[in-house]
């Protein structure tokens, strides 16, 4: 994994991931460009990779929500 500058990946043996945020640049950790970046970087990586077919197909119709079909009195 492409190593970011604000935020630590940290995996234990279970598999459990914890993201650290530690900007080495502020004395105050903050949502600044810097970590918006660098979530980003992190979100991208971890997204699943999907063919340009499936990318492009149409997603499943929406089913309507429980309480949509339920009428108002």
């Amino acid at each position: 994994m492409t190593e970011s500058t604000t935020i630590r990946w940290e995996q234990d043996d279970t598999g459990v991931v914890t993201l650290v945020l530690d900007d080495p640049n502020q004395s105050a950790n903050t949502m600044n460009q810097a970590f918006k970046d660098s979530i980003a970087a992190i979100a991208d990586e971890r997204r699943p990779r999907r063919s340009r077919s499936a990318a492009s197909s149409t997603p499943p119709p929406r089913r309507p929500s429980s309480r949509a079909a339920t009428s108002r009195k």
